[in-house]
């Protein structure tokens, strides 16, 4: 799935339908958004199709083209939104936070609120479009705004989100060890099995889920270390004018305050971390189940 929506985007990227957008999502699975970005490639299909109807004069070619451009950056504004509803969602399904991390929450689903504003002016905007130039000019202050607005929210909220989602995985790595470790005190009461036949893996999975439970808490940590500095001083403010050409944010950006352009080290990476500890639960499960071959041979399976 990733792949696949990855060469969409670069599909409609090379395509040149609204001037070079370039829409980051290839990490995001929800069955909606990957119908819009079906949507929006089809039209790529429909542009290249009337460029070459020879049998269209040249007027209706341009108005053909200028309508299909039109529905195809609509239709990225709905996925744009479609990304908001997911971001939002993710957020919400968050659970067990710390009142600090309540209140990074609160402010990371009012950085989603505040795109509205920005979705609402430039679909007036483009309503009033009538030219090839003034809608791909639009797509390029579209595609501005995503880089220096959406896309730092969109990092800080996926980052966030990212700790969490890896927490669940682990508890439930967790849960599973400590089922399989009462169906082994069953077979040990039942002198089906003896606790040294299984010792040394059982103690490889406990330090495994032990690490993976301590990479967790430090990005756990870092994430929320970060974000309550930066968000109690960034803002972020959008202007995006009825003129083709202006697209305007302000110095202090969502991803750089001037507190953090002085510092010269860098904190480990949030991702890195949960890939870390996600790779130690993937060990576990390997762990998991060459376990249950040992077990399979001492029972006569």
């Amino acid at each position: 799935m990733k792949r696949l929506i990855s060469q969409k985007i670069t599909l409609i990227a090379s395509s040149l339908l609204i001037g070079g957008l370039f829409l980051p999502i290839a990490g995001l699975y929800a069955e909606d958004l990957s119908s819009a970005l079906k949507e929006v490639t089809e039209k790529v299909g429909e542009i290249s199709g009337v460029s070459e109807n020879q049998t269209l004069p040249e007027n209706e070619k341009e108005r053909e083209e200028v309508r299909i451009r039109k529905e195809a950056l609509s239709k990225i504004f709905d996925l744009t939104l479609l990304e908001d509803k997911d971001l939002r969602d993710k957020l919400s399904g968050i659970e067990k936070l710390t009142p600090e991390q309540e209140i990074i929450r609160e402010k990371l689903l009012a950085m989603i609120d505040e795109n509205a504003n920005a979705y609402a002016e430039m679909r007036s905007r483009l309503a009033n479009l009538a030219a090839i130039e003034e809608i791909k000019q639009l797509a390029l202050d579209f595609k501005d705004w995503r880089a220096a607005v959406y896309n730092p929210k969109f990092e800080k909220i996926v980052s966030f989100s990212l700790v969490f989602q890896e927490r669940a995985i682990l508890a439930t790595a967790y849960g599973r060890f400590e089922k399989i470790k009462l169906d082994i005190e069953r077979l040990e009461s039942a002198k089906l099995l003896k606790q040294a036949d299984l010792g040394e893996i059982l103690g490889k999975i406990a330090d495994t889920l032990q690490l993976a439970e301590q990479l967790n808490r430090q990005a756990e940590n870092l994430i929320t270390k970060t974000l309550s500095e930066e968000l109690k001083t960034s803002k972020t403010v959008l202007i995006i004018s009825t003129k083709a050409t202006s697209l305007a944010t302000p110095a202090a950006s969502t991803t750089e305050t001037a507190a953090s352009k002085t510092k010269n080290l860098k904190p480990p990476s949030v991702k890195a971390l949960v890939e870390q500890s996600l790779g130690q639960v993937r060990i576990s499960y390997k762990l998991f189940l060459e376990m249950a071959k040992i077990i399979k041979s001492k029972i006569g399976i």
